[in-house]
């Protein structure tokens, strides 16, 4: 500041004045604002964080670290719009420039200036340099979870992508953090706010996957679910490729109006996620920087096949596949007990991770959620639960819990939606930056995603593919069938077989894209806002299609389906189909699947 203001001093003397009064007058404003009251307000016992930028967009991304300090104005002294002031303590400053090393020695540090840390080459690393800070001798280091600075949800996606399509990722152990094949919104968003969570810090507790819900209290080791050095990095990963994303409008959308760019992330396939999924994994030194965490799944693909002893993670509410045995007992988090799921959604147990640590670790950051990582669980868990009616069954306690607790905790003053919707009058009902309505939230969303003109122009091939799962039939049951797929639709099973070339498209996708020998195409719509089930089986062989059909009429695994049979039975060209009604609508693809297993362990032919 001094070096400027006598380069501005020294070139205003050298310009010809034709009135000296001016020039006068202009030196010394210059000098007054410019230089010797900024000086001031920073020796007060109360100084002032000046934040400035060519870049106001940078500026406001930037100034979402500082949220937590009172914001004043003060436009006779500095005027220029890009320019945010924060009023803070002295205990704050130590905090705030933990990453910085003191110009003097550390036991005067409260009363000198700080300058910045030039090893912190990337971006990534800025917000895990905040949470380290001197503790005595300048070289000792310790880790700060409980500081209360940190990027935005968006800020931090952002800072990830950048990272690691720079390949800025040298040195860096990854832990890259991935959903389900299907790649719906809860393994989306899962994926996502799992990997801010734990890069911000927090500790997973080990009682996440209790089936009663009961919180201990008490943290997972540090070798586990937390992290919080610079030499580990969090990769959330979207499981579709980047081109399928703008099928799944629910998701986009609910990420649009968080204010997160969709196209930005990280997808499945992309070429650098390839190169980490192989390169990294070709030698014993790669294979010990790269960590896997499944959510939303507890078996891994099999195009991942390769890297399955490279999960160390398991954060899930479907049955237990008994896969990945390396994983410890502790960072197994499957809440899935009697056929049943023990929360409605994923989204829930992330939820249920800030719960139990903002409350007992971290207790002065309980109600500063931020907005964007708020309305994004929010969202999901509301469409997972089906705006927890009860007549639908997907909703408990733990849901409704996890719900309450976003609405309250998150910092909704902040929230900028990235698009305008009609709807977000109705969806925030006192305004922008207060509360959201869940039930217009949910209805929002819902009808993004059983839109019926969408789902009738979309081809036969992109609707089995848009929520379709593969599962794995163990190996020690002998049984002929190795695999076998199951198609999640949104509209009635009249429409999907009315398309145009269906059968012939369904042929080419089952046999040559999803390569399984049965294909099960669980049909849901929405009447009266309740749902309603259809189930249609397609198989090669007829044998096969027979005996499972009888199996899941009339044996009691499969009872509470309530499965009735369509007369009219399909034939066509090599595949067979049957279709039937399912008159208890509770019954999901997380239900269905199991019963499926149990067939061909018992049905070895």
């Amino acid at each position: 500041k001094i070096i400027s203001t006598t380069n501005h001093l020294h070139h205003e003397l050298k310009q010809p004045r034709k009135n000296p009064s001016t020039m006068a007058r202009n030196l010394i404003h210059h000098f007054v604002f410019k230089l010797l009251i900024p000086l001031l307000l920073h020796l007060v016992s109360n100084p002032i964080l000046i934040l400035s930028s060519s870049s106001n967009a940078a500026l406001i991304e930037l100034s979402k670290l500082f949220s937590f300090m009172k914001p004043f104005k003060s436009k006779a002294l500095f005027s220029n719009k890009n320019i945010h002031n924060f009023r803070i303590d002295s205990a704050t400053v130590h905090k705030l420039f933990a990453f910085v090393t003191p110009i003097s020695t550390p036991k005067r540090r409260s009363k000198i200036p700080y300058h910045f840390y030039s090893s912190c080459r990337n971006t990534s690393n800025f917000k895990m340099k905040l949470d380290t800070y001197h503790d005595g001798d300048a070289g000792s280091t310790t880790c700060n979870k409980g500081s209360s600075i940190h990027p935005s949800f968006s800020s931090y996606l952002s800072s990830v992508t950048s990272e690691v399509s720079n390949n800025h990722i040298d040195g860096i152990k990854l832990n890259a953090i991935i959903g389900n094949e299907a790649g719906d919104a809860d393994s989306i968003i899962s994926s996502l706010a799992l990997s801010y969570v734990l890069s911000d810090g927090y500790c997973l507790s080990s009682s996440i996957g209790n089936k009663a819900g009961c919180h201990s209290g008490n943290s997972i080791p540090s070798s586990s679910l937390c992290v919080g050095t610079c030499d580990h990095m969090n990769i959330p990963v979207v499981s579709v490729e980047r081109n399928d994303m703008a099928l799944r409008r629910d998701t986009s959308l609910l990420l649009e109006m968080a204010n997160i760019d969709w196209k930005s992330l990280l997808y499945y396939k992309d070429a650098i996620i390839n190169d980490i999924f192989s390169s990294r994994y070709s030698s014993e030194f790669s294979r010990q920087n790269l960590s896997l965490t499944l959510v939303d799944h507890n078996r891994i693909r099999s195009e991942l096949c390769h890297i399955e002893d490279a999960v160390t993670k398991i954060i899930d509410h479907h049955e237990d596949e008994s896969c990945h045995v390396q994983v410890p007992q502790s960072d197994r988090i499957i809440a899935f007990e009697n056929k049943r799921p023990l929360v409605g959604s994923t989204c829930t147990l992330v939820t249920e991770l800030l719960m139990e640590n903002m409350k007992h670790d971290h207790p002065q950051r309980f109600k500063a959620l931020d907005p964007q990582l708020g309305l994004s669980l929010l969202g999901v868990i509301l469409l997972d639960t089906m705006n927890m009616d009860k007549s639908a069954g997907k909703g408990i306690p733990r849901d409704a819990k996890a719900i309450q607790f976003l609405l309250d905790s998150s910092q909704w003053m902040r929230l900028e939606p990235g698009r305008k919707y009609d709807e977000l009058d109705k969806i925030f009902p006192n305004g922008i930056g207060s509360q959201p309505d869940c039930s217009s939230l949910y209805a929002f969303l819902s009808q993004s995603k059983f839109d019926t003109v969408f789902w009738d122009e979309m081809s036969t091939r992109d609707t089995l593919r848009i929520d379709y799962k593969n599962f794995q039939v163990d190996q020690s049951t002998k049984s002929r069938v190795t695999c076998f797929g199951i198609s999640s639709v949104l509209l009635q099973l009249d429409s999907l077989v009315s398309k145009e070339e269906f059968h012939k498209q369904l042929e080419t996708y089952m046999n040559e894209e999803a390569d399984v020998p049965l294909l099960v195409v669980m049909a849901m719509i929405l009447r009266d806002g309740k749902p309603q089930r259809e189930l249609m089986l397609v198989a090669n062989d007829d044998n096969l299609l027979e005996n499972l059909t009888k199996f899941l009429l009339f044996n009691n695994s499969a009872a509470f389906l309530q499965l009735s049979e369509v007369v009219n039975r399909s034939n066509t060209n090599n595949i067979n189909m049957v279709r039937m009604n399912q008159a208890n609508s509770k019954g999901s693809r997380k239900q269905v699947a199991p019963i499926l297993l149990e067939f061909f362990s018992r049905n070895k032919s």
